[in-house]
């Protein structure tokens, strides 16, 4: 969190994106980084989303949205796990249980969600420019990014910050390469990974990684 906080150096008032907003952790997290921040957190379940608007309750520079963020507008299947932090609009993989352990990925029913592009939700917010990206969407995150090509070719997104799922866990998700040359494609290069997570055969699962726009 700290090399967030130096890549923001010198930004007034910079606006954070929290996609995946479970529970606002990540939002408590972001506001003691960065006081002056404005912070917006997307979060599609219903159940994590009243936790969430309880725990940023009186905060006037967190605004909280029950809808995720996705490749185009409209409602979509989203499956419900044994572990709410693992729930996600993409299927569990048959190999997810090796991945992670048994039940932690097993879908206990699936909902319809709100799902809104990232170019329109900025559109409609009136947010010309987001200075930090936090995406954490259970092997989704490729999917918010579709839906902010213009953002992202226009140079309006500086700071990703994304998680990176790299061993089977959901049908649809992109290997390590793969999400790499997507993120290089839209215009960011990689700054650095953080956060490893393995396998008890030492094998990387999961790494969150850090990108910085092109030329910024």
């Amino acid at each position: 969190m700290g090399e967030l906080k130096r890549l923001m150096n010198g930004v007034i008032e910079p606006v954070v994106f929290d996609v995946g907003g479970h529970h606002g952790m990540m939002v408590k997290a972001f506001r003691e980084l960065l006081p002056d921040s404005r912070v917006y957190s997307f979060e599609p379940f219903h159940e994590s989303f009243e936790v969430l608007k309880a725990n940023v309750a009186g905060d006037s520079r967190v605004r909280v949205f029950n809808y995720g963020l996705g490749e185009e507008d409209g409602p979509r299947t989203f499956h419900v796990n044994e572990h709410e932090q693992t729930n996600s609009l993409l299927p569990t993989d048959g190999e997810g249980a090796v991945t992670w352990g048994e039940g932690l990925l097993t879908t206990q029913r699936t909902m319809t969600v709100e799902i809104r592009t990232l170019d329109a939700v900025m559109k409609e917010l009136e947010v010309p420019r987001i200075d930090l990206l936090k995406l954490d969407v259970q092997g989704a995150e490729h999917l918010v990014m579709a839906g902010g090509r213009t953002a992202c070719a226009m140079g309006n997104i500086q700071v990703l910050y994304s998680e990176i799922i790299t061993r089977p866990t959901y049908q649809g998700q992109k290997r390590l390469d793969e999400a790499l040359r997507f993120y290089h494609e839209l215009g960011f290069d990689l700054h650095n990974f953080y956060n490893a997570s393995l396998t008890r055969e030492n094998q990387l699962r999961q790494v969150d990684a850090i990108f910085v726009r092109r030329g910024r």
